[in-house]
């Protein structure tokens, strides 16, 4: 879809005359053909007021990220913003709005690149900027892979719209207008006041169905003020019902409700997916070289709420790690198959049978005949108890000596202890202040890796 829009964009701006303008990066996280991109334009800025645009413009994303659930899913987004450069400062207001007292403030026609300007479609805070051409044109020329656009516009007055483009004047509400707008612009949310017939339709946060058990935010039913309200007492205002009563989509300076927040992380992972991919790269794995490293390349929300599953032939062998380090005696003669599988489990969401789940698979073949108890050169070892709570006793045949090496890894590869075993037969591994899971227990001697096992802290 983005490379779509992108070819639509330069074939009109091919049409039309370029524009380069000056940008500032707010927020980088990568290649802007992973990441979500949101690109701020300039209207009604002069070029020597370019510094309060990138003041006002940083002011914003500042506010959007300190708010749920932008705070949560920032590491998703990259920001820019593009110094487009108006002849005049301002945006138009020609006076003739029917729902106020004309003039609100004094009518106003100013050269500003976009054509911004109150007063649309009759209604006077309804602000938009009306030469869609050259807003084409200059996304094409400076950032065609955008995902979304808002545009801010040098007006003291208040004002804003939702639409394609998000915009905002820079009112003193200008930070909540721009992320209320967001909520139409970037989730399709639809407004919790009742803005008129016209804008009443089906969608996340709006529904005409009254029942409990049947209602689209079920789920979220009776939690958090979640429930059936109607929006208002005659006409069709009154077939109409949202979800909360104080969301951010009714009035600015509240956060927004439960179902708008999972609305809009629904729309962020249809744009970006946690999982980006791993290495191997190859799904079978030949003449694999042990022990064999695994890697994930993962985009975490902050708090990670992400869970990482790995399986090595139906049986879980690690959890929450983004490396697996795998030894061969921890593998089965013959083919075997690594499964790892990454899912989103924020509470944040709550929808029926959709679950953000990702992952890989390697198959690959392995020579080993054993996890247990090996004999390699005469050598064999024990661990027990297998799992233990507190405190595993490694044993040999005969008595260990300074020349070995006893290292205990988790199965990422950290290691968390390392001895050096005196003249006895038995060696103690504590484990009691590490947390639950499997490990693995590395032997070597002089240098020479002898034997790696598994141990389970439980």
């Amino acid at each position: 879809m983005r490379n779509l829009v992108g070819f639509i964009i330069c074939f009109l701006a091919s049409h039309s005359v370029a524009q380069e303008f000056e940008s500032d990066t707010l927020i980088y996280q990568g290649d802007p053909s992973i990441y979500i991109n949101y690109v701020i334009l300039a209207d009604g800025y002069t070029s020597s007021e370019q510094d309060k645009f990138i003041a006002d413009a940083s002011s914003f994303t500042d506010e959007l990220f300190r708010q749920s659930p932008y705070k949560e899913y920032k590491n998703f987004f990259n920001v820019i913003a593009i110094k487009s450069i108006s002849e005049e400062s301002g945006a138009n207001h020609p006076g003739d709005a029917t729902d106020v007292s004309e003039p609100a403030f004094p009518v106003a026609t100013v050269n500003n690149i976009f054509g911004s300007t109150f007063d649309f479609n009759g209604i006077h805070r309804l602000l938009v900027p009306t030469k869609g051409s050259i807003v084409n044109n200059v996304l094409a020329v400076n950032f065609p892979s955008y995902d979304q656009v808002i545009v801010l516009v040098n007006s003291p007055h208040y004002g804003g719209s939702g639409g394609r483009l998000a915009t905002s004047s820079t009112n003193g509400s200008a930070n909540e207008i721009a992320i209320h707008e967001l909520g139409h612009s970037f989730a399709r949310l639809i407004d919790e006041y009742y803005a008129g017939d016209q804008f009443s339709r089906e969608g996340i946060n709006m529904t005409a169905e009254t029942s409990p058990e049947d209602v689209k935010w079920k789920n979220w039913y009776g939690d958090n003020g979640i429930g059936i309200y109607q929006h208002c007492c005659s006409g069709m205002s009154a077939s109409w019902y949202k979800p909360h009563e104080n969301c951010k989509m009714r009035a600015l300076g509240r956060p927004f409700c439960s179902v708008c927040i999972e609305g809009t992380i629904e729309k962020i992972h249809s744009l970006v997916e946690v999982y980006q991919g791993s290495y191997p790269s190859e799904a079978e794995l030949e003449n694999a070289d042990y022990p064999i490293t695994f890697e994930l390349d993962l985009i975490l929300p902050d708090p990670n709420t992400v869970s990482v599953i790995w399986e090595l032939n139906g049986t879980e062998v690690a959890r929450n790690v983004d490396e697996l380090l795998l030894e061969e005696s921890m593998t089965e003669s013959g083919e075997n198959v690594l499964t790892v599988s990454v899912e989103d489990t924020t509470q944040l969401l709550r929808i029926d049978n959709h679950r953000h789940i990702d992952g890989t698979s390697w198959t690959f073949q392995s020579t080993t005949t054993s996890i247990e108890d090996v004999d390699i050169n005469n050598f064999s070892v024990s661990v027990s108890p297998n799992p233990t709570s507190s405190v595993a006793t490694i044993t040999i045949d005969e008595n260990w000596t300074p020349e070995y090496r006893i290292q205990l890894y988790t199965l990422s590869g950290e290691l968390v202890q390392s001895l050096i075993p005196s003249n006895q037969k038995s060696i103690e591994l504590n484990l009691s202040d590490l947390s639950q899971g499997l490990y693995m227990v590395h032997i070597s001697k002089n240098g020479r890796s002898i034997l790696t096992k598994q141990l389970a802290r439980n």
